[in-house]
């Protein structure tokens, strides 16, 4: 007998992903599908604030956007397991 289903009234069922979680998977789906960060960052943030031009190389919606797609791509191959690793103290 599971210990869910001896102390809880009833299993919750599956559900889909909250919508804050589905905005952290965006970015990843879409760069898999080839999709620039420009085109990423208009998706998540609003087009407006997004600058044109040569300005958009150095502005920090870029830089959140490209850790963004980073950081779910490590997750998505494997770095979730690091998550579960209890830290090591490190020897002097």
């Amino acid at each position: 007998m599971e210990w869910r289903s001896s102390t809880a009234t009833h299993a919750s069922p599956c559900r889909a992903p909250r919508r804050s979680n589905r905005c952290r998977l965006q970015p990843v789906k879409r760069r898999l599908e080839g999709e620039s960060y420009r085109v990423i960052a208009q998706s998540l943030f609003r087009p407006a604030r997004i600058p044109a031009g040569a300005a958009w190389k150095t502005h920090e919606l870029r830089d959140r956007t490209i850790r963004l797609a980073r950081v779910g791509l490590k997750l998505m191959r494997g770095g979730y397991l690091e998550l579960l690793r209890y830290p090591r103290k490190q020897r002097e």
